[in-house]
Order: structure tokens, then C-alpha cells, then sequence
């Protein structure tokens, strides 16, 4: 047990991402697989249902990171401000 244990803590993030990239694949799966009841879906219509998906997925990707990349940014940049204000300060007194 120790082993496996182990092996997760040592791996936890290559896990973590396989896991949201497996999940990601089949919440786009749900929309390209669901067919009318009673109706047996073909195969041009199986990729266009799981091309509109793969879509719709990228287009809430990208404005999720449209949403977050300002903030981020700014979040930096006071960090990197403050560093190199602090260090300024320091040049100045001498230490």
C-alpha cells in the first residue's frame, strides 16, 4: 500500500491532468453520442455532433482565459514591482 501511495504523491500532477484531460474528452463525447430515441445516428452525423462539441469546448476554454489572463497579469506585474522596488530600497541604503 505504502507503494501506491508513493507513487501518486511522486506523480500527482501528471495524474491530476490526465484525469480533467480524460474528462474533458467525455463531456464532448456526451453531446456527439446522444442521438433521438429510436434513431440510429450515422457517422457524418457522430463528427459533426463531436466537431461542434470539440468547438464549443475550445470556445469556453478561450474565454475562461480571456477572463483570467488580465488578472493574472496584473497580479504579476505588482509582484514583480514590489521585488524590484524592495531591492531598489536596498541599493539605495546600502545593504
Amino acid at each position: 500500500m505504502s507503494k501506491i501511495k508513493s507513487f501518486f504523491k511522486k506523480h500527482s500532477k501528471k495524474i491530476a491532468v490526465s484525469a480533467v484531460a480524460c474528462m474533458t474528452a467525455v463531456i464532448g463525447c456526451f453531446s456527439s453520442f446522444a442521438a433521438e430515441a429510436g434513431q440510429a445516428a450515422s457517422s457524418s452525423d457522430l463528427q459533426s455532433s463531436f466537431s461542434t462539441a470539440i468547438s464549443s469546448i475550445q470556445g469556453d476554454i478561450l474565454g475562461y482565459i480571456g477572463l483570467a489572463l488580465p488578472i493574472g497579469l496584473a497580479i504579476f506585474g505588482a509582484i514583480i514591482a514590489i521585488k524590484k522596488g524592495i531591492s531598489f530600497v536596498r541599493g539605495l541604503i546600502g545593504r
